[in-house]
């Protein structure tokens, strides 16, 4: 979800509006509270630019919650997260990374060996529901950040 998200708002942002060069977006699940996380949309715009960028994002949120995500865009946020599970056993630093907190965390190693073929198998349809669930705009908190005259 997260790479759907920054795919289709770089796509609005930067290619069809030309308002911001890298949007993000990023999620933290919270591995010590279940159910609880954030999901986070940063962009930084002029300011004169504020009020149209906000409903750009809450246009791009508002599709992403009405219908499933097209399989092609779906394909565009999976492959690069894919490879890098076909890499990351490629250097010592990806083993390391894998190692590091097994002792004390060890469902990390079942959660790479598995990683790949459960992302594989996230459907358009699941997509939806998780974006419903976790994209709600009624539960959202919205910061700006603007700068003193």
């Amino acid at each position: 979800l997260e790479r759907v998200v920054k795919l289709e708002l770089t796509d609005i942002l930067r290619e069809k509006l030309g308002k911001a060069y890298s949007p993000s977006a990023s999620h933290n699940a919270s591995r010590d509270w279940t159910g609880y996380g954030t999901f986070t949309i940063a962009v930084s715009v002029e300011t004169g630019e504020v009020e149209a960028t906000q409903a750009a994002i809450a246009q791009t949120i508002d599709s992403l919650l009405a219908r499933p995500v097209d399989p092609d865009l779906l394909l565009r946020a999976r492959q690069p997260i894919i490879e890098r599970y076909d890499n990351a056993l490629k250097t010592n630093g990806g083993w390391m990374a894998l190692a590091a907190r097994t002792q004390s965390e060890p469902d990390r190693i079942e959660r790479f060996v598995n990683g790949k073929s459960r992302l594989a198998a996230i459907t358009p349809q699941e997509l939806l529901e998780t974006a419903r669930q976790y994209l709600a705009r009624e539960k959202a908190v919205e910061l700006l950040s603007l700068p003193q005259p």
